[in-house]
């Protein structure tokens, strides 16, 4: 596939701050990991029922996502799940670094601005995700990551996305 039918994000660590010095870029992401911007949203389907109850639509809520290859579901913070007034589809059980941790299902969308992708996620998880990183609303996880290609070059402190436009889409 030719560069032209992608699009294609280049994570900019350069200038950032940690408790007042600034950080290189490869001090960044050892210390924060690799984020992109995101909006988190209602799923349509919910945001179709709230319009045609007449109902008013939650506005997204924006900040930054991890990008997180390890994690094999997008999560998002409890507090988010809450603001937008997401059902409790199931109840789930995730294992990580940080040992077993309770949480829930909730359908959303997860709108990454920077590749004009919006991505609909039916069980994305819910999780407390602000307690250690205060910064980090959601976790991109390999249900997302599926759809496009990852380079992290820790050496450099560059991370870059890659995503495949449909054939022909210029």
């Amino acid at each position: 596939m030719s560069n032209r039918n992608r699009l294609t994000v280049d994570l900019s660590y350069n200038n950032r701050l940690h408790l007042g010095v600034r950080l290189l870029p490869h001090q960044w992401i050892e210390i924060y990991g690799p984020t992109v911007a995101v909006e988190v949203m209602v799923h349509p389907n919910m945001a179709k029922i709230l319009k045609e109850t007449g109902k008013t639509v939650p506005e997204p809520v924006i900040g930054d996502a991890m990008i997180d290859s390890g994690a094999q579901a997008t999560t998002i913070d409890t507090s988010v799940a809450e603001r937008l007034h997401l059902p409790h589809t199931s109840k789930i059980e995730a294992f990580g670094i940080g040992g077993k941790s309770e949480g829930y299902t909730s359908p959303c969308s997860i709108f990454i601005p920077s590749l004009k992708l919006t991505t609909s996620c039916t069980r994305a998880h819910c999780h407390e995700l602000t307690k250690n990183a205060k910064h980090i609303i959601a976790l991109i996880g390999r249900d997302i990551l599926k759809q496009m290609t990852f380079f992290y070059d820790g050496i450099n402190g560059q991370v870059q996305l890659v995503y495949p436009l449909p054939f022909g889409v210029v």
